[in-house]
């Protein structure tokens, strides 16, 4: 349902606008009524583009435009202008992104490793120290770990296996790490960030 935010970009788990400005080139393209979402890839250098909502599993961000009865939604050609705040995601080179859990302050980690490749982060060593590498970098304070996939199971090809942060690290890229390794299922890396 809309819930009165006709137009607006908002948080999928909230009634808060967003205020982020990181749009990739030519974004949000205001050319497909059904854009309704905008996500983060790769493909667009880790930047946000807008999409179809029913090609999505997740998406964190929703436009619920001033549409006709039928619940389509009336785009405009002017780009959404906003202002910037906490992002959970970081650069192409040192992304991080939290998955399940609310992908916002708390989730299952995946990273970038130096291949450059996105996967899961597997849990072997993760503690609190390397945990709050994690929600520094996603511009928290600091952070809790979790382990034993708290936050639902993943799939996939570990990017990294016994990360080890001292603490000063300002990334997890920073940590040390091995890219082999295989972790199940049900043993990758969560934080709970504050």
């Amino acid at each position: 349902t809309a819930q009165g935010h006709q137009g607006r970009w908002i948080w999928q788990h909230s009634v808060e606008n967003p205020t982020f400005t990181n749009w990739a080139e030519g974004y949000p393209a205001n050319v497909n009524s059904k854009d309704d979402c905008a996500v983060i890839t790769s493909r667009d250098s880790y930047m946000w583009s807008d999409t179809d909502c029913d090609a999505l599993s997740a998406y964190p961000l929703c436009q619920w435009g001033a549409g006709g009865s039928d619940g389509t939604t009336s785009v405009g050609t002017t780009p959404t202008t906003t202002t910037a705040v906490t992002s959970t995601t970081t650069g192409s080179e040192t992304h991080v992104e939290l998955r399940h859990g609310n992908g916002i302050s708390t989730g299952n980690v995946f990273a970038v490793n130096s291949v450059p490749r996105l996967g899961k982060v597997c849990d072997p060593y993760w503690n609190d120290i390397s945990a709050s590498v994690v929600c520094r970098q996603l511009g928290f304070g600091g952070g809790q770990a979790v382990n034993g996939s708290f936050f639902g199971e993943e799939e996939g090809q570990p990017a990294m296996y016994q990360a080890i942060c001292e603490g000063h690290e300002a990334t997890l890229q920073e940590c040390d790490y091995h890219m082999w390794g295989m972790c199940a299922y049900t043993e990758v890396a969560g934080v709970i960030c504050q």
